[in-house]
């Protein structure tokens, strides 16, 4: 896979996951629940597609260094919208 490709996913993951993250941020009242709730789907997805393929925990070890790459920036993604979250409260803005 060319070096852009693999560029593009990590960022558009990062970003990805940092929109959403503080869209719910902002409606739930929340401050970590992107975290918990990428972690949940994540987990929810591995099952999902591993559950008919009979391998069990075998299958997970056959995602590439790209595959874990995507994950690792997704949850970034994730921790950075509620740390800003967490900051524009602290700074005293009452919407967040």
């Amino acid at each position: 896979m060319n070096i852009f490709q693999v560029l593009v996913i990590a960022v558009l993951a990062f970003v990805l996951m940092f929109g959403v993250g503080f869209i719910l941020n902002m409606l739930l009242k929340t401050t970590w629940f992107p975290i918990y709730g990428y972690l949940a789907l994540m987990i929810g997805l591995l099952v999902y597609f591993e559950w008919g393929s009979g391998n069990g925990l075998k299958g997970i070890g056959e995602y590439g260094a790209i595959d874990w790459l995507a994950f690792l920036f997704g949850l970034t993604g994730a921790y950075v919208s509620g740390w800003a979250i967490k900051t524009l409260r602290v700074r005293g803005f009452r919407m967040f």
